[in-house]
């Protein structure tokens, strides 16, 4: 079998550098790579978390700075999410089912985001606070669970139900995933620490560093949204369809 560990820690700063420009910290991206390098998927989850922790921090700054963002939506959905990600960080998956779940769950979500245009909705309504409260209900647990900060999920619920523009939803999303992953990190400590522990890790967060800092600046230039999701959207689903059907 070659070798391709030094592969890694380059796909992981591409991924930042796609993810970052659109306000995401990348976690499903990165999930896919160390899953799929054979990395053990109790280790997976946490290292995944500490590089979207640092990847959507930095997003975060660089929408928030520019005035993308909305504390009305953005507050209901985290006082939900944030305790529902920290209780279901803990449940264990088998590995099987656990690939399986995080495969389908990118294929679904790359259908959305293959069709969301880069543009901001002119005509746009948040919902009830309920609403908002009980979707960062589902979406906190979900992402607890499958070590995801859970942006990539609430990006395309935002823009197509027309809650937020393009834009807003970026910098609302940024954030939503750098809490979402830290209470996931604490309620997985025991992994967290380990996986922090790991030599690999400080290389591959030197690379997300780099690669969210391009792509926060990518964004920063109108880099072409459109074409940018078309083509996460191919990566996710290509991803997701290698962890459901490949070898285990």
């Amino acid at each position: 079998m070659v070798d391709l560990d030094w592969l890694i820690p380059v796909l992981i700063a591409l991924a930042a550098i796609l993810y970052a420009s659109v306000g995401h910290g990348g976690a499903s991206a990165y999930l896919a790579i160390l899953v799929l390098s054979g990395s053990p998927v109790l280790l997976v989850k946490s290292s995944a978390l500490w590089l979207n922790m640092l990847v959507s921090c930095i997003a975060f700054i660089r929408f928030w700075s520019k005035g993308h963002f909305s504390s009305n939506v953005f507050l209901p959905l985290a006082l939900c999410s944030v305790p529902a990600a920290f209780f279901s960080a803990g449940i264990r998956i088998e590995e099987t089912l656990y690939k399986s779940m995080l495969g389908l769950t990118l294929i679904i979500i790359c259908i959305p985001l293959y069709y969301i245009s880069g543009n901001e909705n002119v005509n746009t309504k948040p919902p009830s606070t309920s609403v908002l409260a009980i979707t960062g209900l589902l979406l906190g647990g979900l992402s607890g669970m499958l070590g995801i900060g859970g942006g990539i999920l609430l990006s395309p619920l935002l823009i197509l139900s027309g809650w937020s523009g393009a834009k807003e939803a970026a910098g609302i999303s940024a954030l939503f995933i750098l809490l979402n992953s830290t209470a996931g990190l604490l309620g997985s400590h025991t992994q967290a620490m380990e996986s922090i522990q790991q030599p690999h890790l400080v290389i591959y967060l030197v690379f997300a560093l780099v690669g969210g800092f391009v792509g926060s600046w990518l964004g920063a230039q109108r880099f072409n949204a459109a074409w940018l999701k078309k083509t996460l959207a191919f990566v996710l689903f290509t991803a997701g369809l290698k962890l459901i059907f490949g070898e285990s």
